[in-house]
This record gives structure tokens, sequence and C-alpha cells, in this order.
């Protein structure tokens, strides 16, 4: 810099120093200094408006988006790209928010919202900005389209509900809602439990902050295909309801149920005509099975899965549940063991031969859990293998 204080190279590779450090006052100065020896370059605009952002320097960051919606305006020859023109708009928005004028940020991107490109956040700058001013109308029907765009995302389920005035609490501090503010959770969730059928966001959003026999109504509708399918990660997915007592005896109510209906009807509610795969039965003993491991009920969790082996013996997922009972139980050994005949039913999974490694080592054989982890190593002609290092 003291040699030549105007050398491009220089100042970029400053710049991309002084953002890594957060030097962000003298990511600013320096993009001002690299404009300057090139005003007629597009990208120094931009990289002075990001700076000024980064700074919170608002204003100087809304006159360099000026200067580029300008230059993009007359050159003919060198227009920017609509996803380019479309990120300048969406970071002039955040300025205005920045400096908290709503209404200006809102005037500023209705003047250019057909020229953003992406729908996503065009609905959610919406719905923030009409929250914001107050037009909650507004605001909810934003949100209600950018859950057009997808209907999975559970932000967007926050945002409508906190957009229709009902708060949440925060899930840290365990506290629940009024049963006046559920039965209007219920109602807005209920809407969208309608409309979007093939989604379980909205369900997943109801078993988080529902109770009682609303969270028991939701549980049904959410367990139930997924329990047909057969994902074996559904009660792990659920872990998190495992520190509300309620919730739990709710879950144990509705699987104990299902289970009994299934040995008698094969049915998953009595007096239902539709009649289920015998896997269902399968899934129902393991989901079991995890969830008295849960509790730390060993013992009835290890009749679940004798129950769920007897019925199908070649599922590895049944040994590797059965070894993690083992192993909370204190029997590393058994725990090893089994995991070992999991890998056996399937010897070209990489995963499940690791997990079967690492309760090996648990046991203290280091030779017998090396030797495993070696199957999957090639020889690809060094001297020594990944674990002699």
């Amino acid at each position: 810099m003291k040699l030549d204080s105007q050398n491009e190279s220089v100042l970029r590779d400053l710049m991309q120093l002084q953002v890594h450090l957060r030097d962000f006052a003298g990511f600013e100065d320096t993009s001002r200094k690299m404009l300057l020896t090139k005003p007629g370059v597009r990208v120094n605009w931009v990289t002075l408006a990001a700076a000024c952002f980064a700074n919170r320097n608002y204003e100087g960051c809304l006159q360099s988006i000026f200067s580029i919606i300008k230059f993009h305006e007359e050159d003919q020859n060198n227009k920017m790209k609509p996803n380019e023109l479309s990120e300048i708009i969406l970071l002039g928005v955040r300025a205005y928010e920045g400096q908290g004028k709503n209404h200006d940020a809102l005037a500023f991107f209705s003047k250019y919202e057909a020229r953003v490109v992406d729908l996503v956040a065009k609905a959610d700058y919406l719905g923030r900005l009409h929250k914001k001013l107050g037009n909650t109308e507004k605001a909810v029907a934003a949100y209600e389209e950018l859950l057009q765009l997808n209907s999975a995302n559970l932000e967007t389920y926050y945002k409508v509900i906190d957009a229709k005035g009902i708060v949440l609490p925060s899930r840290e501090s365990g506290a629940e809602l009024s049963p006046a503010d559920q039965d209007r959770l219920k109602a807005v969730l209920d809407e969208y439990v309608q409309g979007m059928p093939r989604v379980n966001a909205h369900l997943r959003v109801g078993l988080r902050y529902l109770s009682g026999e609303h969270f028991s109504a939701y549980l049904a509708r959410y367990i139930r295909p997924l329990l047909i399918k057969g994902v074996p990660s559904l009660l792990q997915d659920m872990r998190e309801f495992y520190s509300n007592a309620d919730k739990v005896a709710r879950i144990d109510a509705y699987l104990r149920t299902a289970l009994s209906s299934m040995e008698s009807e094969m049915t998953l509610a009595a007096g239902e005509e539709e009649e289920q795969d015998p896997t269902v039965m399968l899934w129902l003993y393991y989901f079991l099975g995890q969830h008295c491991l849960f509790q730390n009920k060993l013992a009835e969790a290890l009749a679940f899965v004798d129950k769920a082996i007897a019925h199908t013996p070649t599922l590895l997922e049944l040994y590797t549940l059965k070894g993690k009972i083992y192993q909370k139980g204190g029997d590393r050994a058994k725990a090893a063991q089994l995991h070992e005949e999991a890998r056996a039913l399937d010897l070209a999974d990489r995963a499940i031969n690791a997990i079967s490694a690492m309760y090996i080592l648990k046991t203290g054989d280091v030779e017998r859990g090396t030797s495993v982890m070696d199957i999957f190593v090639k020889d690809c002609g060094y001297e020594v293998s990944i674990h002699d290092n």
C-alpha cells in the first residue's frame, strides 16, 4: 500500500482480509478507494453498497444502490442479469429497514417488485414489511403465498401464526399455551392440514405447542403414514417430546392401542376396514422397543425387540436396537455381539461396519475393532493404513 496505494490487486486482497477480520469500517473505506480508481466498473459500486450495509451505513448503501439502478437503466449495452438486479433491490429494502423506515422500504419494494425474480424472498419480504406496518391481512396473504411455494417449511408456519397474533412461547422455556390460545392455534393449523395434506410440517408445529386431546389428534395423523411406510427414524425424530410426561403417555397409548388392534384385526384402529400389511406390526414392535428404551424400561424394550426379531429376523435395525438396550444395561460384550450380527446382515454397508467396530472397541478389544474397520480400507499402495496415523 505504501508503494502503490491504488493497486487493484492489493486493494482487493485488503478488502478480503478486512471482511475476514470483521473490520467493516475499513472494508467500506477500501471499497470506496477501489471505486475511485475505476468508477465505471459496476462491481465496484456493488462492493461499496455491500460494504456500507455491513458497516451499518445504510444511507451510503442506498446511494450506491440508486447509482447502480440508474446505470442499469441508462446503459443499454451492459445490462445486469435479472438475478443480480433482484439482489440489489432486496439489499435496498434491507437498508431501509435498517434505518427503521419501513414505509419507505415498502414503497421502494413496490416500485421495483416486478424486477425481483426470487419468489421466496419476494413473499418473505412483503410479509415481514406488512407485519411491521400492522397490515395483518396482507402479511398473512404474503406468508400464505410463501407456503404455496414451500409448504414443508416450519419457519413459514411460525411466521403465519405470529402474523395472526398468536404468540408462541420459546421451546427452551418449556411454557405452554393457554387453552384459549391452543384452540386458536389448532383452528389456524387445521386450515392448512386440510389444504396441504401431503406434508406434515403443520402437524409438527401442532405437536410442539398443543397438549391434551389436541396433541393426541395431531399425533395420530402424524404417526400413521410414517408407521405404514416404515420410517425407522420416526421415534428418534420425536425424541424432543420425551421431556413432557403427558405427551409421552399419549405416545405410549397410541402405539399400544395400534399394536393391540393390529394383533387382533390387522388394522391400526378398532373398527377400521383398511387392513394393514404385516410389516406395520414389525415397525410397531420396533417403535415400542425404542419408546421403552427412551424411558429406561429395558426389560420391556427387550421383549418388544425379541418379538420383532421373531417376526422378521432379517432387519438389521432390530439387532442394533437390541445392542443399544444391552449397552444401556451395561453389557458391552453382548452389545458388540449384536452389532456384529447386524453387520453380517449387510456386509456392504460401511455405516454399520463402523458402528460395529465402535461397539467392539468399547469392550476393549482394539485388535478385533481394527480388523473390522480394515474391511473397508482399500490397498492404495501405501506402506501404512489410515489406522496407523
